[in-house]
């Protein structure tokens, strides 16, 4: 009787728990899922609306491969248990409507007390907005470092500081000094020294 009672307050305390979890899962702006071994979705939240377009119910019992891009599916079938030992924190996910969407992801394995893997828990948060702002600046930069080598005028690059930072082959070609020679120089010293030096 005692052993029955106590197995009855651990199993009650147990389905409190994950009431808890998944209240708070409800109502966390990440989508939060679970896995099982063999890497079909037992558990989403509302989320995965947002994140994906499917309803949490329209999830459940499919791969987590199901969503990745066609060309990504065949190897993670060959291994998916690989794909969370690598612990990737960026994944690309297929939304419902087509379009890509990447996320960032969390996971961490579920146990039996023996060690072996019964799934998986964990969340991904959208950063497809964050990846486009990161891409455009990165264009931008490119941009930039190509219209400052080909500027046909001398041009420096320099700090709040004034020291140079980047020179252009214009700057280097008319002033004669590598960027070697001059990087971490004020400018005002450069360009007066080579002032003085015209006018001896």
């Amino acid at each position: 009787v005692t052993d029955i009672a106590d197995r009855k307050r651990f199993e009650d305390a147990l389905r409190e728990s994950e009431k808890r979890f998944r209240n708070i899962a409800d109502v966390a702006g990440d989508w939060i899922w679970e896995l099982d071994s063999e890497g079909r979705y037992t558990y989403s939240n509302y989320a995965v609306k947002n994140v994906l377009g499917y309803a949490p119910e329209e999830v459940l019992g499919k791969y987590f491969y199901d969503f990745f891009p066609p060309e990504e599916r065949k190897k993670l079938k060959e291994g998916f248990l690989k794909v969370f030992a690598r612990k990737e924190r960026f994944t690309t996910f297929v939304h419902r409507d087509g379009h890509l969407v990447y996320v960032e992801t969390r996971g961490i394995p579920l146990l039996s007390p023996e060690g072996k893997v019964l799934g998986y828990r964990g969340s991904d948060r959208d950063i497809s907005e964050s990846r486009k702002v990161e891409r455009a600046l990165q264009e931008s930069e490119e941009k930039f470092k190509l219209l400052f080598a080909q500027n046909p005028e001398a041009t420096c690059y320099v700090g709040v500081d004034l020291r140079i930072l980047d020179v252009n082959p214009r700057f280097e070609e008319l002033f004669g000094y590598s960027l070697v020679e001059v990087k971490g120089e004020c400018i005002d010293d450069v360009v007066v020294q080579e002032g003085k030096r015209d006018e001896a």
